[in-house]
Order: structure tokens, then sequence, then C-alpha cells
């Protein structure tokens, strides 16, 4: 929960900034960028991530088609960071020194006319916000992927417009993440363990003027998975010095010859080392797509 608390003081120091009139904003009306970030504190469930599961979910490739994924709670948080240095050393890259915290909703795609004054919801899409240090620049990035639209619009051209301060690669990778994340949560082999903080606790912690934790689901691994995970782990972290990884990803059994009732299943091909020799780091391309960012500048 660490990362939780984290993500929490940096919200709040970057809502007093802005009543300063301490912050940047790109994209849309910051007020409504905030409260849309306290409620989703206020209300959320924390996911606790380990390394070892961390390194499992970086390492795997999501899925095409991502209809299927369900938010085990409307308002979901990972509590999970990312250095850059732990993301080179994947193969892969992003802009932000550092990120702190996912947070997962279900929001509104939005038409706005405001030449006739007209709002109106026309799909739905996964909203995600990260906090996310680089140097003296602390920013707070909501974005939408995975969206849907109302059959109603679906012959309108819908576009998502990308800020130019966007960190694109770091939107792809948190995306990737948490698409694994919510594929790994609903696999047989994971059970979590549901701890709640009591309010006389959260109250003590308030008046020593802590931020009060809401309730936590640890991760439990099973099975043969749970061999997988403790093997991968042995590996050392993000460090590797022999043969290369091959990223992992998911197959949807489609031969009903072959697979019989299986037809239609989605498995999980876990990641996996091949080859001899020294290990080499495979550079990998990820889609890119846009969103809002605010932030302060600690200058």
């Amino acid at each position: 929960m660490k990362n939780y608390v984290w993500f929490c003081k940096s919200f709040i120091a970057f809502s007093e900034a802005k009543k300063l009139g301490c912050t940047e904003s790109f994209g849309n009306d910051p007020e409504a960028f905030i409260n849309n970030i306290r409620y989703s504190i206020t209300n959320c469930k924390i996911f606790s991530i380990e390394d070892d599961i961390k390194k499992l979910l970086l390492m795997t490739k999501p899925p095409n088609e991502n209809s299927m994924f369900q938010l085990p709670f409307p308002e979901t948080f990972i509590d999970v960071s990312f250095t850059r240095e732990e993301i080179n050393q994947l193969g892969l890259d992003m802009g932000y020194g550092k990120i702190i915290g996912i947070m997962l909703r279900e929001g509104d795609m939005i038409y706005d006319d405001k030449e006739n004054n007209i709002k109106k919801p026309v799909g739905r899409a996964l909203t995600i916000t990260i906090y996310s240090e680089t140097g003296e620049k602390l920013w707070f990035d909501t974005f939408n992927k995975n969206w849907t639209i109302e059959k109603e619009y679906q012959d309108w051209k819908v576009s998502i417009q990308e800020q130019e301060t966007t960190d694109a690669q770091a939107r792809d990778i948190v995306y990737m993440f948490a698409l694994n994340f919510l594929n790994f949560i609903n696999n047989p082999e994971i059970e979590t363990i549901e701890v709640t903080w009591s309010k006389e606790r959260n109250e003590k912690r308030i008046k020593k003027g802590k931020v009060p934790i809401p309730t936590v689901h640890h991760i439990r691994v099973t099975g043969v998975l749970k061999e997988y995970v403790n093997q991968l782990g042995t590996s050392g972290s993000f460090n590797y010095s022999h043969r290369f990884w091959v990223r992992g990803h998911f197959r949807t059994l489609k031969s009903e010859a072959r697979y019989g009732d299986n037809a239609g299943k989605r498995v999980w091909i876990l990641p996996y080392i091949k080859g001899k020799g020294i290990l080499i780091r495979k550079q990998y391309d990820i889609i890119k797509n846009g969103g809002n960012k605010h932030g302060i500048n600690s200058e």
C-alpha cells in the first residue's frame, strides 16, 4: 500500500498547489480532473502487487481483443511502481523517471458540442490515472483506453486527441500492464486475501496526519503458476545475463476439432527464456493513444 499512500500524498500536494496557482494543466477542466481523482481515491479498493508478479505482468503481451475484461471494483487501485531503468531492462522505454500507482475505473466517453451547449455520453472506456515523477516535474495523467461506442453513434468518426506533452510510451506500458493485471486476477490459480482497515484504525491515522487506507487485496498465487513465479523470481529481479526472454501472451483456442469444448477459451502462454548463450534484450513496439495531463512544476 506504500504506492497508494505516496499517490494520495502527492495528490493532496497537487490540490493545494493548484489553489496557489502553481500547477500546469493540459486537456479537460482541471476542477473536474481533480474531483474525479479525489472520488476514486476515496472509493477505491487496493490490489497489492509483489515484484515477481509485476515482472510477470510486464513481460506478457495482452490479448488483441480486450472486450472480455471486467474491473473487480468500480474504482480499482493497483499498488505498483515502475522506474525507467526497470522498463529499459525489459527492452521498453518511457519518458517518465518513475510511475507510482495505477488507478482504474470505467468512465463515460462524452460528446461535447460547445457551440450548441450539448454534452452527452456516447460510449464507455477504461479510464486510467497514473502519478509520475521526472526530475522536478510531478504529474498526474488521466487517459482513456479500450473504448466502446454506443450503437447509435458507431457511424461517427470518433478520435481521441492526444496532448503533445503526453508520454505516449508510458501510457501504453501502463495500459498493457493494466490489461494483463485484469486477465491475471481471473486466473483460477489466483486467490486474493482481503484486509479491511477499521474506521477506528483509520481515524488514528488521520489524527497523525496520515492517509486513511481502504480495503487491501493481497494476491496469492497457487498451483503450477506459483512454481513458475518462484522460478521467475530466482532469475534476479529485472537483471539477466544469459539467453533471451520470449514475452508471454494470450491465445484463443479456435479449432473445435482440435480443442472440443475448450474452443473459444482464452489461455495464457507464460513468458519463458529461449535459446542458449548470452541473454539479449529485445525491443518491443507498443500501439499508442490519448487523454489529459495535469501536474506541479516545483521549480
